[in-house]
């Protein structure tokens, strides 16, 4: 058994914690947890940027210190997809083209399939491992449409969950206890921070 358990979190703001003094998101307070959980020392490996898309996430993880800390890690987290769904809005004002939206929704689909395969070939020799895939949540209630884009995007998402891989509903909590009241900005407090860092812990429960 291994004396330590390691955790390595991909993604964008979320995971580097944009929203918070010093870029404290879940990722701390959630090793802390699975500390709890797992009884013994977490090593935890943050590669994040603010503004990443799916695309770029993809050149992220060509890095040989991501790929190595990738292989040696007995969970992932992995936060993508709201910028992807930002950029495509702002391109949608540009022309009101709805082809826009399913281009970007295609895309996301291709660019998580490829991302998650390079994670399954990294750890071929590895039992057993965990990925968290969290969704997205909806950083503009007031706006009409944007419901549906986010849950548009989040069943792309969530479509690639099997097997040792987990889907993290974000949109539900976060709007059932106020998003307003979880963010700076569209960024999480360090609340809303709380709240992403108790639905992870909750899946992996739900996974025993």
């Amino acid at each position: 058994m291994k004396p330590t358990f390691t955790y390595t979190a991909i993604g964008d703001s979320l995971t580097h914690g944009s929203g918070t003094l010093f870029g404290r998101g879940f990722t701390k307070p959630y090793a802390q947890q699975l500390e709890k959980i797992y009884r013994k020392p977490v090593i935890t490996r943050v590669h994040a940027k603010p503004g990443i898309t799916s695309g770029e996430l993809l050149h992220l993880i060509q890095n040989p210190n991501v790929q190595k800390d990738l292989y040696h890690a007995d969970l992932i987290t992995v936060t993508i997809g709201g910028n992807d769904a930002l950029q495509a809005h702002r391109h949608f004002l540009t022309n009101y083209d709805p082809q826009i939206y399913k281009q970007a929704l295609n895309q996301l689909r291709k660019n998580l399939d490829y991302l998650l395969s390079q994670i399954r070939s990294l750890k071929i020799s590895q039992p057993f491992y965990i990925i968290q895939l969290v969704g997205l949540y909806n950083p503009y209630p007031h706006l009409p449409y944007s419901d549906k884009l986010v849950n548009d995007f989040n069943l792309v998402i969530r479509s690639f969950t099997y097997q040792n891989m987990i889907y993290i509903d974000l949109h539900t909590p976060f709007s059932h206890m106020n998003s307003r009241n979880l963010l700076i900005g569209v960024h999480p407090n360090r609340k809303g921070y709380r709240v992403i860092s108790s639905h992870l812990v909750q899946s992996l429960y739900q996974l025993s």
